[in-house]
């Protein structure tokens, strides 16, 4: 009963429109009797965080509610504790993303090689487009788009009308289990569920892509809007907010696709170097299209202020520890760390040292002994 539960749940939750996923979740209510309760209370109410018809719209940088960033979790893990400031956990974190950065030089440094993978397209095919990613990424993110460049090569486009995309759609059966977005080169969306909204007098084309090494493989559709907007089933631009592979066979293909820097979430700039408005950043675009975008200049994002996290007091006795140079010479109970207190001897009332080691007492104490021995 378990495994079938689990894989009724991901069917629901693989759902590309709500009314489909309402129908499978009361078919689960009517199955799973005994776990309504549960499904009710728990799984319903928190459907918008990862019902996929609720998230396939929502830039999420990659990251599901499902997955983990190990390397960073394991960072928090060896240095967070009561005393670890904000500024030390910034620099550690910052070190491992450093490590996957010189990861990423290392990859793209092999898929330079002509005999491993594909050809470096984006030094001969999309050269100009590369060179303006170049200036405005990050590392990391550039290495994606590169490869997105590289495998776009695998696809073939067909341009096709709304009406034949309706008729296919309609026999379209979701069949798929597990986490739909670890599925590869997956549909995320159907396009009439994408295209919500959005009046059909706005779409300028809508091209077929699909892969060449398989025919078995479901394709994608690639909207041209007229304001330049260009969408995608698999979600990408979305999602990851970067263009994907099937988007950048459409710019090879189509002349009324247009790139623009502003496809790139703000997320992946290099706030290190010059805006998107720089010089040849707008030489190399107005090169490919004739279009510029130094007329309207705006921000890459605002960060919010960065304080310390809240410190709740932990239960139990508090650990062992250093005191402060101040605390140090702080005077305790009315007398000075630093100033020892002298013996004073009870025979002698004499400092630094007690009756033990007093030279008078042991002098009188043997002419005492020597007299009493005579007598």
């Amino acid at each position: 009963m378990a495994s079938s539960f689990v894989e009724d749940f991901y069917t629901m939750r693989n759902s590309y429109s709500e009314e489909q996923f309402n129908t499978k979740y009361q078919e689960m209510l009517d199955k799973y009797e005994p776990c309504r309760p549960y499904l009710e209370k728990r799984i319903y109410p928190s459907r918008e965080s990862w019902a996929r018809y609720c998230i396939s719209k929502i830039f999420t940088a990659g990251i599901e509610s499902t997955q983990r960033v190990e390397s960073i979790n394991g960072v928090i893990k060896k240095l967070v504790d009561r005393g670890t400031l904000l500024k030390e956990l910034v620099t550690a974190i910052e070190r491992e993303l450093d490590k996957e950065s010189h990861y990423t030089r290392i990859n793209d440094f092999y898929g330079s090689n002509p005999s491993v993978g594909l050809p470096s397209t984006y030094n001969t095919i999309f050269k100009e487009l590369d060179s303006v990613l170049q200036a405005n990424l990050l590392a990391i993110p550039l290495s994606i788009q590169r490869a997105q460049m590289n495998q776009s090569l695998l696809y073939q486009a067909n341009l096709v009308s709304i009406n034949q995309v309706e008729d296919e759609e309609t026999n379209f059966n979701n069949s798929i289990l597990g986490v739909l977005g670890h599925s590869h080169d997956i549909p995320q969306i159907r396009l009439r569920d994408l295209l919500n909204g959005i009046s059909y007098n706005d779409i300028t084309e809508i091209w077929e892509v699909s892969y060449i090494a398989s025919k078995t493989s479901k394709s994608h559709y690639v909207v041209i809007l007229k304001d330049a907007t260009l969408l995608c089933t698999c979600m990408f631009i979305v999602n990851q907010g970067m263009i994907c592979r099937h988007q950048f066979k459409v710019l090879i293909q189509s002349d009324n696709a247009i790139f623009h820097i502003s496809h790139i979430h703000t997320r992946w700039f290099n706030l290190s170097s010059d805006p998107p408005t720089n010089s040849t950043g707008t030489e190399s675009l107005q090169d490919l299209q004739g279009y510029s975008i130094q007329d309207n200049p705006q921000p890459l994002s605002v960060l919010p202020d960065i304080s310390n996290p809240e410190y709740h007091k932990p239960k139990g006795r508090p650990p062992k520890r250093y005191k402060s140079t101040v605390e140090n010479n702080r005077v305790t109970s009315g007398k000075p760390d630093d100033v020892t207190v002298q013996k004073t001897c009870s025979y002698c009332s004499g400092k630094g040292h007690n009756i033990r080691g007093c030279s008078k007492y042991k002098a009188e104490s043997s002419a005492n002994k020597e007299n009493e021995y005579l007598v």
